[in-house]
């Protein structure tokens, strides 16, 4: 655990990961699953496969997902509840 977050309390380790409140709603309503996940994945961050249904090739059945890398709030810059704007 990254050591801005340790605590020998979980409840106080939950509390800075997701201040009381927090809900994610997107910026941007047309970026789906998929437009984040290619992000994720186009940026080595996370390995993901799908496994799709023998029986109808239209539906998955289920799906992996590993996480590969890990941005930590130092390197993120600043509090992660917040948007990061690039430009």
């Amino acid at each position: 655990m990254e050591p801005e977050y340790w605590d020998n309390n979980p409840n106080k380790i939950t509390a800075k990961i997701f201040p009381e409140g927090f809900h994610f709603r997107p910026s941007v309503c047309n970026k789906t699953r998929q437009f984040y996940e290619f992000v994720l994945v186009d940026t080595n961050s996370v390995a993901i496969k799908h496994y799709k249904d023998p029986k109808d090739s239209s539906n998955f059945t289920h799906s992996t997902f590993q996480i590969l890398k890990v941005l930590t709030p130092s390197q993120y810059g600043k509090n992660p509840n917040v948007f990061k704007k690039k430009f």
